[in-house]
Parts: structure tokens; C-alpha cells; sequence
């Protein structure tokens, strides 16, 4: 950077992006990607780049590529962080930013969250909170579906920036393993931070070496939090609390009396809606600090997720009131979404579990609430990544499920052929493979002979799956959970 034109030095910068596609005049490029093609760069120039930024390693071979001005920096990652903060003039400074982490329960945490603080903000006439979300996305303007768990800097960062613009200052977001890891959310600073749980996922070449490193990119988040939530029945609970209270002020939730915030499994009851429970914590509740909550989603593990969720309320001073109306109101698409035939034989269930943890909850949570019911799981699982799932998944469907479809997911560039193949060999039930999805959906709910639960996993309410590079557009699954219901009902009237 010291040789770049004084003149240039001065100019100011209208676009900084990493996608040689959406270079326009004055824009600054950013080299990144293990698959960088150095064509992409000669494009960026000849769309109208000023300046490119790259790492040193690499330097010196894209300085042949195009005599353009480059700025060369020891971390991209680092380098996009600090950038892309600098080019929004660190908008997101003005917001109290909820983050959760944890292998399982993020989506449903964050979503409890976005219901509560926006019958807070609502009362208060102001907008609701902005989402980043593995479901979707929200910035006060447009909600769409997301793609990544937590979007890189700098799109991140134009998510703040629309936000803000737009009025809002509080927001909820999932953060990932691999934003932890790779420092996508180095910029921020969670007022409240929460961490679900933790199991063995996303162990590839392409996301973490081994469970360590994964186990070790989520305590991060405990680095930049003023306060903080903790799993007290998590694996690993005890190591992740000590780890949070060296860093922050930290507040225990569970199913124990030894918890700051906990419900006792016998205070739990099942209704046509959902669940009631009792909840004992510091900030809400009568003179002995109980309070009655329900949540209208099934699953019992749901419960922890409201802990989560009402003890980040406490944490954040929500009123009570609006802790109790935003987790009654509050619907996350594709999670344990059900449908019923009217004859009650045919349940099915639409969620998007897709590791162990999620399995093994859902299909208990199945199993307690259906007796007599056959079990039935439709589920894939992603190409090129997380292949530890392809032998927990169908591992956590043997002691319960009565037959299972393995079928098409997120497949990028791997065949299907070569990720069912790697799922069957560890099933000991019998099974269908059957790439398409909504056939496997259709066998399940309209030609299985018996009462069953028919459980579609992994995709829930999402309108796209990957294909290669690209997504491609299909019906959820939640859509398909309803068709087939409807034609099931339409072809067995009740006597």
C-alpha cells in the first residue's frame, strides 16, 4: 500500500466487494477464496476495481495477472473485518446484538427472541428487532432466506447498515462455528450471548480439522459478550461455564434446581397448542420467583430453547409480560411444524433437524408423544461437508424408526448416489433410496399401511437446495407435509 498513486490514495471508495460479479467504478476487490481464479481479478479491474487486496502469499502472482494498485495484507479474513466495518463507519456499534450459538436449538432461540423483543419494541413504538438467522434473514426491509448461519462480513455488515437506516437497533443472530472461527463477527459485541449446547458436527476438510477446534471457535463468542446464557445439561457444561465466567457476567439455565433459570421436567404439560411449564429464575415471576410460561411448539426440547430464550430476556430487562407474549406467539418456519390427518393416522412432522443432537431429539420427542405409531424418517444429508453425519444420522434413526427414505438434500458437487450409499451402510432397518424428495414424502403419507409419524428432516420450510454453486428453487417440505395430507384426507374420509 505504500506504492499506491497518492492520487488514488484520496479517492473516495464507493464499493468494497469479493465478487468480481458486482464490481462497479471506484470499487476496492478483495481476494479471498481457496479457489480463487485470477481471471475473476482481471474481471474486477475491467469492471472498474481501483485497487485489489490479497494476502502476501499470493502477491506476487496476481501482480502478473494486471499492473492495477494492490494493497497486500498478512489475514484477509482480519483485513475484510476491519474494511468492511470502516466502509459502514462501524454502523453496527449502534445495536444491541443478541447472539446464539450451540450445535442445536440456534434458530429456534433466535426466533423465540425476534417474537419477544418485537412485542417489546411494539409497545413501545419502535420496529422489531433485525434477524440473521440459518432460516432467514431480516433487516427491516426485506426477509429472505438465508444460505449461511451467519452471512460474511461484508454482507453482514450491509444487513447493519439497512437496519439501521430502516430505524431499528436491536437484533438477533445465529452465530456459526466457522463465523466464530474466522473471525466474521470480530466487529461486534453481544449485549447477551447464548450457548445452547455442543456435540460432534461440521468435522470436514471444509469447516473444523476435529471436534477441538469446533468445540473451541463457538467458547468465542464468550470473548466479546457483556453477558452471557449457559446450557447447565449440555455436554461439556461445566468446561463451557468456566470458560464464560473468566470473559463475562454469565447466568446457568437447565432442567436442574442447580441452574440460575430452570423448569423441573414435572411442571411440564402437554396441551392441544403446545407446552405450559414452570420457570424459577431472578427477574420474573411471584414472590418465590416462579412463573408459568407456554410456548406453542411441541417438543420437549423446546423448553430448553425458552430457557435460553427467558434467560437472555432477564439478562437484556425485558419485561416479563413481553417474554410471556412473545414465546406464546412465537412460530419458527420449519421447525417441528405439524400435520395431522383428520383420521389421526398419518402425523407428519416437517423440521429441519440435520445432526445427531437434533435426531436423537426429535425422534425421542416422537417416539413419547405417538405410542403405537410406526416412525418413519425422510432425510439426507449435505455433499462435500460434515461426513460424521452420514453415520450419526442414520445410526440415530435405527432404535426408533420403523423404515426410513434416504433422499436428496443440499448435495453442491457430490452425487447423490455417493452420499446415500454413505448413509445406508449404517442402517440396520429397512430403507428406501429414492432421490426424489416429494415421491418420498408422497410413499410415506399415502401408501405406508399403518398408523404412522412421518418425520421430514433437514430442510423444513427452506425453498432452495444446492446445487453446485448455485440454489436451485423447489417446494418445502412443509408444502409438501400439507399437499399430501390434504390428498390423504381427500382419499380416506373418517367413518
Amino acid at each position: 500500500s505504500d506504492h499506491l498513486p497518492s492520487a488514488l490514495i484520496h479517492t473516495p471508495i464507493e464499493c468494497i466487494t469479493y465478487d468480481s460479479r458486482s464490481v462497479k467504478p471506484a470499487s476496492l476487490f478483495i481476494v479471498k477464496g481457496a479457489h480463487f481464479d485470477p481471471s475473476f481479478l482481471s474481471q474486477a479491474v475491467h469492471s472498474g476495481a481501483l485497487a485489489y487486496v490479497a494476502e502476501e502469499a499470493i502477491a506476487a502472482d496476481l501482480s502478473e495477472v494486471t499492473p492495477a494498485p494492490a494493497i497486500i495484507v498478512k489475514d484477509i479474513h482480519q483485513a475484510i473485518t476491519l474494511l468492511g466495518a470502516l466502509f459502514v463507519d462501524h454502523v453496527m456499534d449502534n445495536f444491541r446484538i443478541t447472539g446464539i450459538t450451540g450445535t442445536k436449538g440456534k434458530s429456534t432461540v433466535a426466533y423465540f427472541m425476534r417474537y419477544i423483543l418485537h412485542a417489546w419494541l411494539h409497545s413501545l413504538g419502535k420496529p422489531g428487532p433485525a434477524l440473521t438467522s440459518s432460516i432467514k434473514n431480516y433487516d427491516g426491509v426485506n426477509e429472505e432466506e438465508a444460505h449461511l448461519t451467519t452471512p460474511e462480513p461484508l454482507e453482514l455488515y450491509a444487513h447493519f447498515s439497512r437496519a439501521y437506516q430502516a430505524g431499528i437497533r436491536e437484533a438477533v443472530m445465529e452465530v456459526s462455528s466457522q463465523a466464530l472461527k474466522y473471525g466474521r463477527v470480530a466487529g461486534l459485541r453481544f449485549a447477551a450471548a447464548a450457548f445452547t449446547n455442543i456435540s460432534s458436527d461440521h468435522i470436514s476438510a471444509q469447516e473444523h480439522p476435529s471436534f477441538e477446534d469446533y468445540y473451541h471457535s463457538k467458547l468465542r463468542i464468550f470473548d466479546q459478550a457483556d453477558a452471557a446464557a449457559v446450557n447447565l445439561d449440555a455436554d461439556l457444561s461445566e468446561q463451557t461455564l468456566a470458560y464464560a465466567r473468566a470473559r463475562t457476567r454469565v447466568y446457568s439455565y437447565g432442567f436442574t434446581e442447580n441452574a440460575d433459570v430452570y423448569s423441573l421436567p414435572e411442571s411440564v404439560i402437554t396441551t392441544r397448542h403446545g407446552l405450559e411449564f414452570d420457570v424459577h429464575c431472578p427477574w420474573y415471576g411471584d414472590s418465590s420467583g416462579t412463573s408459568h410460561f407456554a410456548i406453542g411448539m411441541q417438543g420437549s426440547f423446546n423448553i430448553s430453547n425458552a430457557l435460553c430464550a427467558i434467560t437472555l430476556s432477564g439478562i437484556l430487562g425485558i419485561p416479563e409480560q413481553y417474554v410471556h407474549e412473545g414465546l406464546q406467539q412465537a412460530r419458527v418456519p420449519g421447525r417441528m411444524e405439524v400435520f395431522t390427518s383428520r383420521d389421526r393416522n398419518v402425523i407428519a412432522i416437517a423440521d429441519y433437524a440435520h445432526n445427531k443432537l437434533s435426531y436423537d431429539s426429535v425422534l425421542r420427542s416422537a417416539a413419547n408423544n405417538y405410542p403405537g405409531y410406526d416412525i418413519l424418517a425422510i432425510f439426507g444429508s449435505a455433499g462435500g461437508k460434515a461426513y460424521n453425519r452420514r453415520k450419526e444420522l442414520p445410526e440415530a434413526c435405527n432404535p426408533y424408526c420403523t423404515h426410513v427414505w434416504i433422499t436428496e438434500e443440499d448435495n453442491y458437487d457430490e452425487p447423490f448416489s455417493s452420499i446415500a450409499h454413505d448413509i445406508a451402510q449404517h442402517l440396520t432397518l429397512p430403507y428406501t433410496i429414492e432421490e426424489n424428495r416429494e415421491e418420498c414424502i408422497r410413499q410415506a403419507i399415502m401408501e405406508w399401511p399403518d398408523r404412522r409419524v412421518v418425520l421430514i428432516l433437514g430442510k423444513g420450510a427452506e425453498t432452495t437446495r444446492a446445487r453446485g454453486h448455485t440454489y436451485v428453487e423447489f417446494p418445502p417440505d412443509t408444502e409438501y407435509a400439507a399437499q399430501y395430507i390434504a390428498q390423504y384426507d381427500a382419499t380416506h374420509p373418517c367413518s
